[in-house]
């Protein structure tokens, strides 16, 4: 049986509202194998060095959910963890942070980012590379951390914190 064209245009928007994510969301949908990824060493035998960074006590007023971001991650990313990841997140607000990114592969070599501001969006905290490509950071309930490296050729992979930001 056919749809009437009034009944099908409504289903179509109801459809289209359904599948749509806002940026005032207040949790990032995943994929849905994020949630079976172990953290662990990455394959590549080329590895992540970022350069030197000074880590500081976040102001204790700030939420501890948003502390929890701050420190040195280390981890992979990738099919078959191809990549292998170190994040350092600094001066940690209550709106973002800085986040500092490195990435060795066999494919790419090392790599480097230059350090990013990056701003908390609901259950994230996101930022924007100079080339335009997205990071996106998420708390896992086991303490590490997903990541997602947000291109057309998008991956994603885990950290786990190596050093947390000292105490004040």
């Amino acid at each position: 049986m056919a749809m009437k064209p009034a009944l099908a245009s409504v289903a179509a928007v109801l459809l289209l509202a359904a599948c749509q994510t806002t940026s005032g969301s207040t949790t990032y949908s995943w994929p849905s194998f994020q949630s079976g990824l172990r953290p662990g060493l990455s394959s590549s035998s080329v590895k992540a060095e970022l350069p030197p960074i000074k880590l500081t006590p976040a102001n204790p007023a700030i939420d501890p959910t948003h502390i929890a971001y701050g420190g040195e991650w280390k981890g992979w990313m990738c099919r078959n963890r191809a990549v292998d990841l170190q994040i350092a997140i600094t001066d940690v607000t209550d709106e973002g942070a800085t986040v500092s990114y490195a990435s060795g592969s066999k494919s790419f070599g090392a790599f480097t980012h230059p350090p990013i501001t990056a701003h908390f969006s609901g259950d994230v905290l996101r930022g924007t590379f100079n080339n335009g490509v997205g990071l996106i950071l998420g708390m896992r309930p086991d303490g590490n951390m997903n990541v997602k490296y947000d291109s057309d050729n998008w991956c994603t992979g885990i950290l786990r914190n190596v050093t947390p930001l000292p105490k004040i």
